[in-house]
């Protein structure tokens, strides 16, 4: 009897490590960015983006630029999130962490991000 209750826990153990692990991949965060370049407008860039995996926008035109994001989960109300941003005479890799639907502002010389990450769905 005691074998068969051992086998049957680690039984559950295994599924509910399986399970935890099949959600966190899942996690998916839409991304909001202001970009403003001495006070002007440059984008408001939006990406929807699976957690651990970057994502990039590139723009062309007389406002060029582009930008890649990465977001990990770091606990159930907080990410981290890595950001390069490039124009043709400027480049920025802002690094910082987060709360969840809370918003961000960060200044780069005289680029200033505002940024905000929420949970999609």
């Amino acid at each position: 009897m005691k074998q068969t209750a051992s086998v049957l826990f680690l039984a559950v153990g295994i599924l509910c490590i399986t399970a935890s692990m099949q959600v966190r991949a899942d996690v998916v965060f839409d991304v909001s960015v202001e970009i403003t370049h001495n006070g002007k407008l440059v984008g408001q860039p939006m990406l929807r983006l699976e957690e651990g995996k970057q994502g990039q926008i590139n723009v062309s035109g007389a406002n060029a630029y582009s930008l890649s994001v990465l977001v990990r989960q770091q606990g159930s109300d907080k990410v981290h999130v890595k950001m390069m941003f490039a124009t043709a005479s400027d480049a920025a890799e802002p690094e910082f962490e987060a709360l969840i639907g809370a918003p961000v502002t960060l200044r780069v010389g005289k680029t200033q991000f505002n940024v905000q990450v929420d949970l999609h769905g």
